[in-house]
């Protein structure tokens, strides 16, 4: 639910039930456009300003085993900084479902580039889009994001 849909070219937001009555909300993102999530996270004192990685949870609502290609890129802003910086380098995720209404976990992606150099609690707002462009994306109908874990390391165990 944190994860809302750029103005801009974002995609619809859905929601499906299960036949055991779970709710669950998605961002639907096309097969043929690019559609862009985004969020946002302050990072804690404790982080240690090195890498980014990122794991989708994802579903469809066909059953087909089929590849999908999710993309995520990073806008660092520090304290006093321009809110209009450029993002960092997009990386990808090839991953594959395959059962209609079942969740799928990427594999955790590499790092994540950055746009500048991060200070101690950095705000990073996080881009995520499906690469509908990319041809090993091969799933033809809407590719369901239902989140995004965000992995870093820690340079101290307290943010005190």
């Amino acid at each position: 639910a944190s994860i809302m849909s750029r103005t801009t070219g974002g995609p619809a937001a859905g929601s499906f039930e299960t036949t055991s009555l779970g709710n669950y909300r998605t961002l639907d993102y096309d097969a043929a456009t690019a559609e862009y999530g985004q969020f946002d996270i302050r990072m804690p004192k404790s982080w240690d300003r090195g890498k980014v990685q990122a794991q989708w949870a994802w579903n469809t609502s066909v059953s087909s085993i089929l590849a999908v290609v999710w993309a995520i890129r990073i806008q660092n802003i520090s304290s006093g900084s321009t809110m209009t910086a450029s993002y960092g380098t997009a990386i990808t995720m090839i991953t594959t479902g395959g059962v209609a209404n079942a969740m799928f976990f990427t594999n955790v992606s590499s790092p994540i580039g950055f746009s500048g150099t991060p200070a101690e609690q950095s705000y990073l707002k996080f881009e995520t889009y499906r690469d509908a462009a990319n041809g090993s994306d091969a799933l033809a109908v809407d590719a369901r994001l239902s989140g995004v874990t965000i992995i870093y390391g820690l340079e101290t165990k307290t943010d005190a």
